[in-house]
């Protein structure tokens, strides 16, 4: 979690700062409360269902990171 908030606060500009890491907390404590709530239905249905669900978050995870901009010794503007 504080790797994301570190860049948030990178990417956004000082005015827009809070708003952004307090989209990114919403987002992340959302995402828990239904992933808490989504995973007990699916080890009703069976033990694949989860592993595909843990699986498929971590696949589009690594494939949006692939998104984020490079700003290695460049200014951020």
């Amino acid at each position: 979690m504080n790797l994301e908030l570190t860049i948030v606060v990178d990417m956004f500009p000082t005015t827009l700062r809070a708003i952004a890491v307090s989209i990114t907390l919403m987002i992340g404590r959302s995402g828990a409360v239904v992933g808490n709530v989504v995973f007990p239905y699916l080890l009703a249905a069976g033990c694949l269902p989860p592993f595909l669900m843990v699986g498929s978050i971590l696949l589009m995870s690594t494939l949006l990171t692939v998104l984020l901009p490079n700003t290695d010794m460049k200014a951020l503007e």
